[in-house]
């Protein structure tokens, strides 16, 4: 027997839209034109998405880490004072896509620092933040 159990909803009398993702193409532009980052269609789709978590399932080298820090930055740039969590498998991940973000912040010509809480920590002129933990569930709650 699994070890899960699925609540089956009660059926209704209307059925429930289903509303087309609104795009949002300032990530991609905003990428091509400060970042000099050339998207393919597929990287662009994935930029201009506006949904909060997206899973891939995509080859080797089709540049996740690199789409991932420019989605990232560009959300902690657009929300002064943001916390923006990036939890890898392990640290050694995490700390990968902060040095991608400082990279593009260098870039960009922006200044940063670290937050001086966090080993691995992004701290920008806007007060947001971008910090990098492993992904143990015992240690990140929240």
């Amino acid at each position: 027997m699994p070890y899960w159990y699925t609540i089956p909803r009660p059926p209704t009398k209307e059925p429930i839209p289903t509303a087309e993702p609104q795009i949002h193409p300032e990530t991609s532009t905003w990428a091509k034109t400060k970042l000099n980052f050339q998207p393919d269609p597929i990287q662009t789709e994935i930029l201009n998405h506006p949904a909060q978590r997206l899973t891939l399932l995509c080859t080797r080298q089709f540049g996740k880490t690199q789409i991932t820090a420019i989605k990232a930055l560009h959300f902690a740039l657009r929300h002064p004072g943001a916390l923006v969590v990036v939890a890898s498998p392990c640290e050694r991940r995490s700390a990968e896509l902060l040095m991608r973000v400082i990279h593009l912040l260098r870039t960009l010509g922006l200044p940063h620092r670290r937050d001086r809480i966090h080993q691995f920590s992004v701290l920008l002129p806007n007060h947001a933040r971008l910090i990098g933990l492993p992904g143990v569930t015992h240690t990140n709650k929240g």
